[in-house]
């Protein structure tokens, strides 16, 4: 084997780690129970969401909008919360053909189903 060969390799090797892509973020905004309007911390996790977006070039923001229960109101209202951070989002800049957005009915109840969880993938 030439001499080269030995630091060829542990330089191939090391630039396979760094393109390594990133893990994916995720974040949760919360809503008050049958609401759909962000609270001040809502507001504040989504600049978060939107820093990290422009930080690490996801390709692309997976919102998923959660309600309790199992109504055709229910399903509106988990479509409206992840409406609500998709608005807030475009707004801070984001490109909306970035944003995917889904509304979940869940069986969780509580604070677990008043959220909007954010994933950068």
């Amino acid at each position: 084997m030439p001499r080269f060969a030995f630091p060829l390799i542990v330089l191939l090797l090391a630039a396979c780690e760094t393109m390594k892509p990133a893990p994916v973020a995720q974040f949760v905004v919360f809503f008050r129970t049958n609401e759909s309007v962000l609270t001040p911390e809502g507001k504040d996790i989504v600049g978060n969401i939107a820093a990290a977006a422009r930080e690490r070039h996801p390709k692309k923001i997976v919102l998923e909008g959660k309600a309790d229960g199992n109504t055709p109101h229910d399903q509106e209202l988990a479509d409206q919360r992840a409406g609500a951070v998709e608005k807030a989002l475009t707004e801070a800049g984001i490109a909306p053909s970035l944003i995917e957005k889904h509304a979940a009915v869940t069986t969780e109840t509580g604070v677990a189903a008043h959220q909007v969880v954010a994933r950068l993938e």
